[in-house]
């Protein structure tokens, strides 16, 4: 039945019936903020390290903005507004320019509003330094930029890539850059000089997500290709691959926890996986979002009310595969979660499994965004949420417990 159609012979009580509407399931986190200002899909979002208080969002609108939640208001400095796609004397990389921006569909490609520290494509990632004072910035236009957080001048450009660069994070001591992009590599860079330091051919489709463990050692990469990898990230050699499920399914996130032991994956069949590092298991399966289509995030949630959201729920029973093996405890009041294709959003238990909390997107007249929810980021140790909406929301939302 490749059209759908059920078969001939069939009573209609035989057809499926279609999925039942989301409904809402109260929770800890409450809707503080809704910041607009983006012109285009809300790619990303990131919270300073240092200040709680500010965010830094990336969009299709080829732009990246800085945003004080506690005044509601965009505080991007003024020295980067008119970058437009000028490199600052060095080369942009050539490439894609504003090119296609397909990345599962999430409609990362440029034409955007004035202001901002700009790209000449549709930005998809941005990152914080562990001091927040240098943001990283990667590109439809294949570049990935360095700016300073606090006037706002463009440091450097680093070129290299050759297709649409999607992910950057910063090591923890903020000596290293990682990047990832659609020509399946990833490149690490040393920030103070911007030399590259080694290139990896990484996947054999698309390089989606890149996520540094606590200690600096391990780089954790997923991938269209199905496959979430783990990377020496002192030499680029791959430690471990894995595939994301039975099926592969195209990878759009992955988030290393706290000591590096599990790994938090959202894949292209709605589905978030907890991932034992080390073996490859499957620990836990989450369940109750819509992501098919777009590249929406997924996060580890810290310091939740104990036993908050849905009457109850367990999920802050840390002891279930916790396995720290003598490292450092695990976090009080760890839960996961996701934006979902129909604007709600989504937390579960960590170990319970359970749905705690869906706040319904606008259409279904919740306060989620008006699109999908693209982009999800949490503060390290607080009850802090940060979304972000696919066009035509283009919103950030704020939400804390």
């Amino acid at each position: 039945m490749a059209n759908g159609a059920p078969s001939a012979g069939l009573d209609a009580a035989d057809a499926a019936a279609p999925a039942p509407p989301p409904t809402a399931v109260p929770g800890p986190l409450r809707l503080q903020r809704t910041l607009t200002g983006h012109a285009r899909a809300v790619a990303a979002v990131r919270l300073s390290p240092v200040d709680a208080d500010l965010i830094a969002s990336a969009s299709a609108d080829r732009t990246v903005r800085l945003w004080r939640i506690g005044e509601g208001r965009e505080v991007t400095p003024s020295a980067g507004s008119s970058g437009g796609a000028d490199c600052g004397g060095a080369d942009c990389g050539g490439g894609s320019g504003g090119g296609a921006g397909e990345a599962g569909g999430s409609g990362k490609d440029g034409g955007g509003g004035g202001g901002g520290l700009q790209h000449g494509g549709g930005v998809n990632d941005v990152a914080w330094d562990p001091h927040g004072a240098v943001l990283a910035s990667v590109s439809d236009d294949t570049a990935v930029r360095l700016w300073d957080a606090e006037t706002g001048a463009l440091l450097r450009t680093l070129a290299g890539h050759t297709n649409y660069a999607y992910a950057c994070q910063f090591d923890p001591a903020g000596r290293m850059l990682a990047t990832a992009s659609f020509d399946e590599t990833i490149r690490f860079w040393d920030v103070r000089t911007g030399r590259l330091l080694r290139e990896t051919p990484a996947h054999s489709d698309p390089v989606t997500a890149l996520s540094f463990s606590h200690d600096g050692t391990t780089l954790a990469s997923g991938s269209f290709d199905g496959l979430v990898r783990l990377w020496d990230a002192r030499n680029g050699h791959c430690l471990r691959s894995y595939a994301s499920s039975a099926a592969s399914a195209p990878v759009n996130d992955v988030a290393l926890c706290h000591n590096g032991r599990y790994y938090l994956q959202a894949t292209l069949d709605s589905r978030l996986r907890l991932i034992h590092a080390e073996s490859g298991r499957c620990a836990k399966t989450y369940a109750g979002h819509t992501n098919e289509d777009y590249c929406c995030g997924a996060t580890f949630v810290y310091g939740l009310p104990e036993g908050g959201g849905g009457g109850g729920g367990d999920a802050m029973d840390t002891s279930a595969d916790a396995d720290t093996g003598g490292r450092a405890a695990a976090p009080r009041g760890i839960a996961v979660a996701s934006g979902s294709e129909d604007g709600s959003l989504c937390v579960w238990g960590l170990n319970s499994r359970k749905l705690l909390q869906r706040e319904l997107g606008a259409a279904a007249g919740g306060a989620g965004h008006g699109a999908a929810a693209l982009c999800i980021a949490a503060h390290a140790s607080e009850p802090l949420v940060v979304t972000g909406g696919q066009e035509p929301d283009c919103a950030i939302k704020v939400w804390r417990a």
